[in-house]
């Protein structure tokens, strides 16, 4: 308990210290809106976790690649929904901090 204090204490204060951004608000507006709109389509199977051997035979968790074993932890899977995958959920700014963040997404896109 006392550590978990200490951490919950270093996390706020870190948070509180941050650049806020209303990007982040419309972000998560947006992407709420989308998961509730498309909550009955199925994920791929390759993402389902295989958790009984059944799972595991009829093709749960097939395909997975865990991007730690890669160069970069970059793989290019497509971890969204097909009907989704042209949305950008998240736009930031060319502009102080987030210009940081807009280069870390162009540098993934490549």
């Amino acid at each position: 308990m006392p550590q978990c204090n200490v951490t919950l204490t270093q996390v706020i204060i870190f948070l509180s210290l941050c650049p806020k951004s209303n990007t982040i608000y419309i972000t998560y507006e947006f992407a709420k809106k989308s998961a509730n709109k498309n909550s009955k389509n199925s994920i791929s199977q390759w993402l389902n976790n295989a958790e009984t051997k059944l799972m595991k035979e009829t093709g749960y968790s097939k395909g997975y690649k865990n991007a730690y074993h890669y160069d970069k932890c970059i793989i290019g899977m497509q971890w969204i929904l097909n009907n989704l995958k042209d949305n950008i959920f998240y736009n930031p700014s060319n502009r102080g901090e987030k210009k940081d963040v807009l280069n870390i997404i162009k540098n993934i896109k490549k």
